[in-house]
């Protein structure tokens, strides 16, 4: 007999599939993590944060310093296991994306930047 989650996780799948979002629950049950990143890049003061910290060395938090770390690499493809890892670069991916169309000037900027730091 199939338990009370069970049955729920089967609804939610055949509910999932047939409005076309099957895919989007494969991926977040590959990298759940991505969840918060897409929550994240919709905050606006969360990405200005995020953006003074790339730009001016201000206010870094975890997420800041990690992506000054690993974004880079990813971006010019030289990221090694374990440190870059699927599901990190997609979130390196989602945020490159939010902006490219968001923020299409601090992100020159922030290439700019990066450009600079590697010599």
């Amino acid at each position: 007999m199939l338990g009370p989650s069970c049955v729920f996780i089967v609804a939610l799948l055949a509910a999932s599939s047939s409005a076309g979002l099957i895919s989007n629950i494969g991926q977040a049950l590959e990298c759940p993590q991505n969840f918060l990143v897409k929550d994240k890049i919709n905050d606006k003061q969360f990405m200005s944060k995020q953006i003074r910290c790339f730009l001016e060395d201000v206010g870094c938090d975890e997420f800041g310093k990690k992506a000054m770390d690993v974004g880079p690499l990813i971006l010019a493809g030289h990221c090694p296991q374990p440190m870059c890892n699927a599901c990190t670069k997609r979130a390196v991916h989602l945020v490159v994306a939010k902006m490219q169309n968001e923020y299409p000037r601090k992100w020159f900027q922030i290439q700019q930047r990066m450009q600079q730091k590697r010599g």
